[in-house]
């Protein structure tokens, strides 16, 4: 005969199996979704190639820019802390973050040190001192392609520092 327990202990056990498979599901979402930096597509759930329209309804209200003027900032209290770039028609070619809330999924993120950047993208290309438009630091870029252009990837510091200091995806062909 079955103990008159076994039944409030199955039940007892629910919330813990539900906790679990729901945890499961919400972590894999949120690596894929729009809480993160997906490497040569995304940061913080904006894509390279999106509306100006688009980033607005997901960020709000931009601290400073126009689309039409090439740019939105983010700065606090926003949580994205960055800058979207946009091309002439108004597609996001280019997305910066200095936040610490997104990480990749191999954990990067602004203040992870240069070693572990290497440690997770050994292919990353490492350069001591590098100008472009939009910085001067030393970085690891990771090249890609994302809807049928190259993207670059980048995790920059400060010189002097071998901390990451902001992370930036952008299209090859917006850099010039």
């Amino acid at each position: 005969m079955p103990s008159p327990f076994a039944g409030s202990l199955a039940l007892s056990a629910l919330p813990a199996l539900l906790a679990l498979l729901l945890g499961c599901c919400f972590t894999q979402s949120a690596e894929a979704g729009s809480a993160g930096i997906v490497p040569g597509q995304s940061i913080d759930g904006v894509k390279l190639g999106e509306s100006g329209k688009q980033v607005e309804q997901m960020l709000g209200t931009p601290t400073a820019g126009q689309i039409s003027g090439g740019y939105l900032q983010y700065y606090p209290p926003s949580k994205f802390d960055g800058e979207v770039y946009f091309n002439a028609q108004g597609k996001v070619d280019g997305v910066l973050t200095s936040s610490s809330h997104f990480r990749t999924s191999q954990g990067i993120h602004v203040g992870s040190s240069f070693s572990a950047v290497h440690e997770a993208y050994p292919k990353a290309t490492y350069e001591p001192t590098i100008y472009t438009p939009r910085y001067l630091t030393p970085r690891y870029t990771i090249t890609s392609h994302y809807a049928g252009q190259t993207v670059l990837t980048v995790f920059h510091s400060v010189p002097g520092k071998q901390t990451v200091s902001g992370i930036e995806i952008d299209f090859q062909s917006a850099l010039g």
